[in-house]
């Protein structure tokens, strides 16, 4: 018969050893970020070319055929 506590006891310990390996890598990351230089980002007006693309953001409403198939039940 299978030693259950053993099983048991072997998969927690492997579960442990996994969970720390992930916390130490995850805390090395972490540090390496915070040590990276500032990087210094700037936001650029749009261009006029992109004003003047004719690129229009407008929404049309949803056909009434197509809103009372998607109503919820």
């Amino acid at each position: 018969m299978a030693d259950y506590k053993e099983l048991y006891l072997k998969m927690f310990r492997a579960s442990e050893e996994a969970i720390n390996l992930l916390i130490a890598v995850q805390q090395t990351c972490e540090e390496l970020y915070i040590s990276q230089p500032e990087v210094e980002l700037k936001i650029f007006p749009p261009s006029s070319e992109t004003e003047n693309a004719g690129i229009r953001y407008d929404v049309k409403p949803m056909p009434a055929s197509l809103a009372k198939e998607n109503e919820p039940s």
